[in-house]
């Protein structure tokens, strides 16, 4: 609901106009099962302009890069974010990544004198 109150605010130029598309916002949320109390609510308590948490928009100030590992990584990220540090996870070392070369062999010089052939 919010989402949508708030592009309200942000699109429309004129105060007869943002009345108008808040009033049929209200009325959508009801005519689709919203309770009119909690509709109400919301409406009364959006603040327009206001950020929800000013320190989630801190930018941070150090960035590390660790591997990932499922379960652990997203609770460390929130943390280390709540601290100021931005966590970047990289891909880290794979069985494929392992024995999969994709740059070519150097040993080209090597062949020059035998008779190769390819099928």
């Amino acid at each position: 609901m919010k989402t949508l109150i708030f592009r309200a605010h942000e699109l429309c130029d004129l105060e007869q106009d943002k009345q108008e598309e808040l009033q049929f916002l209200k009325n959508t949320f009801i005519s689709n099962d919203f309770p009119p109390q909690v509709v109400d609510k919301v409406f009364h308590t959006y603040k327009p302009g206001q950020k929800k948490n000013q320190d989630e928009d801190a930018k941070p100030t150090e960035t590390i890069c660790v591997p990932y590992v499922p379960g652990f990584s997203e609770r460390f990220r929130k943390v280390m974010r709540k601290n100021g540090i931005r966590v970047v996870f990289n891909k880290g070392r794979t069985l494929g990544s392992l024995l999969v070369r994709t740059k070519a062999s150097t040993c080209a010089h090597k062949l020059k004198n035998q008779k190769t052939t390819f099928i």
